[in-house]
């Protein structure tokens, strides 16, 4: 019964690797996306590609953000602008 801990935690060890592998991939791809967060006002506009189910479950911010209807969805990209916020704090 002592080998169960370990095996968990070589298995653990290994999915973790594997799923950061695969994250990193996500993020380095850049058709991916699915969000689009527009930035800033004329003529210093900026736009940061993301994925809404990341954004969603690690933000709260975003998950009330994504949810609502300040963003816009079109041909399946959420288009999420806001100037005040990114402009005042960035």
């Amino acid at each position: 019964m002592t080998y169960i801990p370990i095996i968990n935690q070589m298995f653990t060890t290994k999915l973790s690797d594997k799923l950061t592998k695969d994250l990193i991939t996500l993020l380095e791809e850049d058709d991916k996306h699915n969000v689009v967060i527009e930035t800033g006002e004329e003529p210093n506009v900026k736009n940061f590609k993301a994925h809404h189910y990341i954004l969603e479950m690690r933000s709260p911010y975003f998950h009330q953000a994504l949810s609502s209807r300040c963003v816009k969805q079109d041909d399946g990209i959420y288009r999420f602008k806001k100037t005040e916020y990114f402009t005042r704090n960035v």
